[in-house]
């Protein structure tokens, strides 16, 4: 009984299966919105780069902030958050001009963004930075 055949398709099988995983871990491209604020904060950080893991994380964290109501920061992570700025220009030249906020920038490499809307229409902005 010849078993050759046998290995190159379980070989196949097995790196059809590890590409699988690796393209199901892979957090999905950050929306426009997020490329847009990233080119505004690119103004004052010029080093800065678009995470697609913490562009999730910052979308989940503005969306828990808009459906609860509250203002605050999320825990064990370095990030600026902004609300009632319409813009994403808007919402980067007040990170900029306060210290705290632009020392989180210039301290950071990557960064993720994410903006949602409260009840009242009002936005709220959350960075995500490393």
């Amino acid at each position: 009984m010849n078993r050759r055949p046998l290995i190159p398709a379980l070989t196949a099988a097995a790196l059809f299966s590890l590409l699988t995983l690796a393209a199901a871990e892979e957090p999905p491209a950050p929306p426009a919105e997020a490329e847009q604020m990233l080119t505004c904060c690119k103004k004052f950080w010029p080093g800065l780069q678009l995470d697609g893991k913490l562009c999730e994380q910052a979308q989940q964290w503005a969306d828990h902030l808009a459906e609860t109501g509250k203002f605050c920061h999320g825990k064990n992570c370095r990030e600026n958050i902004a609300r009632g700025y319409a813009t994403p220009a808007e919402t980067a030249k007040a990170w900029r001009l306060s210290r705290g906020h632009a020392a989180n920038f210039r301290r950071s490499i990557l960064a993720g963004f994410g903006c949602a809307r409260y009840a009242n229409g009002r936005r709220v902005w959350v960075a995500r930075l490393k």
